[in-house]
């Protein structure tokens, strides 16, 4: 199966994770050969995630800081680095994780979900800021959806967390806001 074929097949198992079908992972190649090619999503997630800085950048200079903080810029070879080491860290950390706790069985099932997962994710963040940029939506009502699709995904991970691992969702609540510690400290890190 070529990789574009394996690519369709996998973002409709993570459109079956959305609603919640409890054969949604039949769609995911979960060989060793899929997990690798699985990596390959960041073809798809590298420029949402670009046109969504960028755009975010634009916003936040559109709505006042009562800091007085100066206006942001994107960098995108920075915003690049951000993407790269998040998306190399989180499956080394989670391998690590995986081990010690006993989850190893699901490692791979999860990762090969989350990348995936991810351009759909992505792309969910990327619509709000899209509709700003259009002038449908103002800077506030950008603001507020934006941060309502965050919500939202943070619900899809913990939910296909579940799924992939076996976990209960207290452990995959711990597996969500871990990822979004690293990411948030990467961001931090290589600002």
């Amino acid at each position: 199966m070529s990789w574009l074929a394996e690519a369709g097949y996998s973002l409709a198992g993570s459109v079956a994770l959305v609603r919640r079908d409890p054969d949604a992972f039949k769609y995911f190649n979960e060989t060793e050969a899929g997990f690798w090619r699985s990596f390959g999503a960041i073809a798809f997630v590298a420029p949402l995630y670009l046109a969504a800085a960028s755009i975010a950048t634009d916003l936040a200079s559109a709505v006042p800081s009562e800091r007085g903080d100066a206006q942001m810029s994107i960098s995108p070879a920075r915003e690049l680095q951000v993407l790269c080491a998040h998306w190399l860290g989180w499956p080394l950390l989670m391998a690590i994780i995986c081990r010690f706790s006993g989850l190893s069985q699901g490692y791979a099932r999860y990762i090969i979900a989350f990348n995936w997962c991810s351009v759909l994710i992505v792309s969910a963040q990327l619509a709000p800021l899209l509709l700003y940029r259009a002038g449908l939506f103002s800077a506030p009502t950008t603001t507020i959806v934006f941060w309502l699709v965050v919500l939202a995904a943070g619900y899809f991970h913990w939910y296909f967390s579940q799924r992939a691992l076996g976990i209960a969702g207290l452990t995959a609540v711990a597996i969500v806001l871990g990822e979004i510690a690293l990411g948030l400290g990467l961001s931090q890190l290589l600002w």
